[in-house]
């Protein structure tokens, strides 16, 4: 569907080709890891529906926009401030924990820089271990990493790199007030090496338990000694 809409004078001069137009038309309460956000835009808007823009400052310099060129109407702002990567990697990683407070949508990151989010969460019967166990799917945007880093995704996340290095995933609460969790990437030295394998066509990626799953199988192993 296209619109076509007029800016008047002299607001016209803000438009770039930078600039994100986003439904401005409700409200928007969104739950996350991060926490809690509400906004709502004014009772115009809100009544009758509208279209908002902004235009981010950044470090280049930025054209205005020629009349009647085509911008990407977003469903809020909060979407139009979210960058768009084509490229995606799939992983999947199992947790030996409770998975109450991941949702599809939270955050995949690295020491607090995000790197993805989490797609799909299941349940199926692990026939070798006799047991149930949850696949959590993760996607993965590589450009995120090159753009920060220079090097390509295939260069840093390949299944030698996470073995040598460490690098593993681990289930992390990411607000204490809703509970939600995130699922965090780290390098942890003396994590016991793994053999990496696949689930269909998604490579597993390795995992650590929670800090407090830790200090439980610790304490657990403690007790168990006294015991004895």
């Amino acid at each position: 569907i296209q619109t076509q809409i007029f800016i008047a004078a002299p607001n016209d001069a803000r438009v770039k080709k930078s600039t994100r137009f986003w439904n401005a038309g409700g409200l928007e309460f969104n739950l996350t890891a991060e926490g809690v956000s509400f906004s709502m835009e004014s009772l115009t808007s809100l009544a009758v529906g509208g279209i908002a823009f902004d235009t981010s400052i950044g470090l280049q310099a930025d054209e205005e926009a020629a009349e009647d060129h085509v911008f990407t109407l977003y469903d809020n702002e909060t979407a139009s401030r979210t960058r768009q990567y084509d490229e995606k990697q799939y992983w999947v990683v199992y947790f030996d924990q409770s998975l109450r407070g991941l949702k599809p949508g939270a955050p995949v990151e690295f020491r607090g820089f995000r790197l993805g989010e989490v797609v799909d969460i299941g349940l199926e019967w692990d026939e070798a271990n006799r047991r149930l166990r949850m696949p959590v799917l993760l996607e993965t945007e590589p450009e995120r990493l090159r753009e920060a880093t220079g090097i390509t995704a295939e260069e840093a996340l390949t299944m030698k790199e996470i073995s040598d290095t460490g690098l593993r995933a681990q289930l992390q609460t990411g607000s204490l007030i809703t509970g939600a969790k995130l699922v965090g990437l780290d390098f942890f030295p003396n994590a016991p090496p793994v053999e990496l394998t696949t689930k269909g066509d998604y490579p597993v990626f390795p995992t650590v338990p929670t800090a407090t799953g830790a200090i439980a199988q610790d304490v657990g192993s403690i007790l168990s000694k006294i015991d004895e």
